[in-house]
């Protein structure tokens, strides 16, 4: 069977701002452009026309009417980053209500590239390379956590990294100064890369801003000494084996890899997901996701990073539903009681109350047949990738 033709057009980026006005329909909350309010001049009409984007009536012409049709009424849409050698690409990925039509978008220094059908998989061969296709991932699954907690667990990784490549470098012996809860305070309210690339990259995907405090952070060290990132020796604490494991595996970071998704849901809202993967020289990789109150973190195999990408550039319902929050009441607190939720409890084990909606199927885990929550892209317990 024929593949289906490709559309492909380039946009002056001087120009889209335009482009609303020549729209059939009012474009939806997807729409990727700029609305500019000024009339396009003659210069910019001509410009259009010459370009292809108009025809000799002063409409759209057909091909760009096809693409800003899909952008525009799109129901889903996913961005993808990819960082390499200091070279940042960025790509968009738009699929059309009941329509299974997809659009892509790109930009240049003079422009915008716009595809349909949108080449997700030709780009997804490009990057394999980077990526690999082993079949094990070495960093371990480092699990569910407090966003608090994680910040500073990734903190104290930041800061052990540093001090192990001072001693790499140096060609002595590495002997940790120790972490202390005050040390950690002080990254944390830093806001630039200095702060440490593992910390800024989770702050990227966090879904709200989170101001630290003295008592947090006490709190997140008592919590990461128990959870075993971090030992008390001598009245200090220095990390732990799960710490080491992770400051040695991500050292130095070669490739960033980050996916924002948006689908619309039936009554217009939109349902997000973010989450980044950073890479070192040797292929081994390292998955971060927050919600709204919870970190995620395992290690991924080149061929798990590879499916998982494949799904939020190809499949317009790769996003899961999140239920909305109830005021008042966190993810990780029973909906009947208030009170706090082991990770992936099917039942309070106060009240007893069911955690599932009505209409919800269980799930679990192939590898471990730990339960899953409806928004999980990862078993948190073994951190095998959701099928």
């Amino acid at each position: 069977m024929a593949g289906k033709k490709s559309t492909e057009i380039f946009i002056p980026s001087t120009l889209v701002g335009h482009l609303f006005r020549f729209l059939r329909e009012p474009p939806d909350n997807l729409y990727p452009f700029p609305i500019n309010d000024k009339s396009p001049s003659d210069a910019e009409t001509r410009e259009l026309l010459e370009n292809g984007i108009l025809d000799k009536t002063g409409n759209l012409a057909n091909d760009p009417q096809k693409l800003l049709a899909i952008m525009g009424k799109a129901r889903s849409m996913a961005r993808f980053k990819f960082l390499a050698e200091g070279d940042l690409m960025e790509y968009r990925v738009f699929f059309g209500k009941n329509t299974g039509a997809s659009a892509s978008l790109r930009q240049n220094a003079k422009g915008f590239l716009l595809d349909s059908p949108a080449p997700s998989r030709e780009l997804l061969e490009a990057i394999t390379d980077f990526s690999g296709s082993g079949m094990s991932g070495v960093v371990p699954p480092l699990g569910e956590m407090p966003i608090s907690v994680a910040l500073c667990a990734l903190s104290a990784a930041d800061l052990t990294r540093r001090e192990l490549l001072l001693a790499l470098g140096s060609d002595s012996p590495w002997k940790p100064s120790g972490l202390t809860p005050e040390k950690i305070l002080t990254l944390l309210k830093r806001d630039d890369l200095n702060s440490g690339w593992l910390l800024w990259l989770l702050k990227t995907v966090l879904w709200h801003e989170l101001s630290a405090d003295q008592r947090s952070v006490d709190t997140a060290f008592a919590d990461l000494s128990r959870m075993g990132f971090l030992e008390k020796r001598n009245g200090e604490y220095v990390p732990g084996n799960q710490l080491l494991v992770l400051c040695r595996r991500m050292m130095i970071l070669n490739f960033f890899y980050r996916i924002d998704a948006v689908r619309l849901a039936g009554n217009g809202d939109a349902i997000r997901q973010a989450f980044t993967v950073v890479q070192n020289g040797n292929r081994d990789i390292l998955y971060l996701e927050a919600t709204e109150t919870t970190v995620f973190m395992t290690g991924l195999s080149g061929r798990a990073l590879m499916s998982l990408l494949e799904n939020y550039l190809t499949n317009p319902e790769a996003i899961p539903a999140r239920e909305p929050l109830t005021e008042g009441k966190s993810a990780s607190s029973c909906s009947k009681c208030g009170k706090p939720l082991e990770t992936d409890a099917g039942f309070c084990k106060f009240c007893g109350a069911s955690q599932r909606k009505d209409d919800e199927k269980p799930r679990f885990c192939s590898g471990c047949g730990a339960n899953l929550k409806p928004e999980k892209s990862f078993c948190s317990k073994c951190g095998k990738p959701v099928s």
